[in-house]
């Protein structure tokens, strides 16, 4: 049995070997890893399923490893989720319920996404549910990387110029 700093440590050494060009190897390690119920690697390994490096790209196999690390209650996978059924699985329902789920476990990130979703569906009947969701977003700044609260921004702008 590894222990928690053990884990970090092979984790972090197998992110080291893909930004050195590795693939197959640092996706078993992960692999391995996620297996063992170590959060970060559950997160990664969905990500390397979603976009195919170093294994087929896999869109359900990388929901299943985000739902399992979603059910540690962390919101980021569920964001994952949510970004995955809108933005390559064409499935609003989906999107909608794991965006709420991580904007309701403090993902403020989430907010933004939805705003994004709700636009993409019908921009001129959802608008006032855009901008609420907009403004939540923005009310979480302090949350927000820089690059979420100057796209929010700009969105809010956008819809404003826009008379919407």
């Amino acid at each position: 049995m590894l222990s928690d700093a053990e884990m970090e440590k092979l984790y972090v050494t197998a992110l080291d070997q893909y930004e050195g060009g590795g693939k197959t190897r640092p996706f078993r390690t992960l692999l391995d890893l996620a297996k063992r119920g170590y959060l970060p690697a559950m997160c990664a390994v969905g990500i390397l399923y979603s976009v195919g490096i170093g294994t087929p790209e896999n869109k359900m196999i990388a929901i299943s490893w985000w739902r399992k690390a979603a059910r540690t209650g962390d919101p980021v996978p569920m964001l994952n989720i949510g970004t995955e059924y809108r933005d390559h699985l064409g499935n609003f329902r989906q999107a909608r319920h794991w965006l709420v789920k991580a904007a309701t476990a403090g993902d403020a990130s989430a907010y933004l996404e939805l705003a994004r979703l709700w636009y993409g569906r019908d921009r001129t009947r959802h608008c006032a549910k855009v901008k609420c969701y907009l403004d939540k977003a923005l009310a979480e700044g302090s949350i927000l990387s820089e690059a979420e609260r100057e796209d929010a921004e700009a969105f809010r702008e956008r819809l404003k110029n826009a008379g919407t």
